[in-house]
C-alpha cells in the first residue's frame, strides 16, 4: 500500500553544502575483548551527499514604513532543511565478509547515518547557516527591489 500526501512546504533553500565520504566498516568475533583471528569482516565504500540550509518562507516578515522609506526584513532563524544521500554515487572499494562473522545491512545503514550526520555537523561549522542567511537576503533583497525604489526606499533585515 502506498499512501502519498501533498502538502505547501514554504521553504527556500538559499546554500548547499556537498559531501563526499569514505567509511571503513571493520568488525570481528571477540573473546575476552581480543579479536579472534581470521573472523574479520570489512567494507569500505564511499558516496556523495548534500547538505541544505535556508529559511521558511511562511515565517518571513515584511514591515513597509512609507513615511521613513524604510522595509524591514524579518527572516526566521536559518535551518538546515534537508542532508541527502545520492544513493547512485555509491562506490565498494573492498567487501570482505568472513563466514563466522558477517557484516550485515544494519552495520552499513547505522555506518551511512552516522556520516551523514557527522557531514551535517562539519557543514554548519564550516559556515553553511550563515551563508545560508546571507543568501537568503540578498535574495530578498533583490525581489523586494522590484517592487521598491531601492535609490528611494532602504531595505534591513532585522
Amino acid at each position: 500500500t502506498v499512501e502519498m500526501e501533498l502538502k505547501n512546504i514554504g521553504e527556500l533553500a538559499t546554500h548547499a553544502g556537498y559531501y563526499t565520504n569514505v567509511q571503513v566498516i571493520k568488525s570481528s568475533r571477540q573473546l575476552f575483548g581480543v579479536d579472534i583471528p581470521l573472523t574479520q569482516s570489512q567494507f569500505i565504500f564511499s558516496y556523495d551527499g548534500v547538505v541544505k540550509a535556508g529559511v521558511d518562507f511562511a515565517d518571513i516578515g515584511i514591515e513597509v514604513r512609507e513615511a521613513e522609506h524604510r522595509v524591514t526584513v524579518t527572516l526566521p532563524e536559518v535551518k538546515v532543511l534537508s542532508n541527502e544521500i545520492d544513493l547512485d554515487s555509491l562506490e565498494i572499494y573492498d567487501e570482505s565478509n568472513n563466514i563466522f562473522h558477517p557484516l550485515d545491512i544494519d552495520d552499513i545503514n547505522i555506518s551511512l547515518i552516522e556520516m551523514q550526520e557527522e557531514s551535517e555537523q562539519k557543514a554548519i561549522e564550516d559556515g553553511l547557516l550563515e551563508s545560508a542567511r546571507d543568501n537568503a537576503e540578498a535574495l530578498l533583497r533583490g525581489m523586494l527591489a522590484g517592487f521598491y525604489d531601492t535609490q528611494r526606499y532602504t531595505i534591513e533585515f532585522a
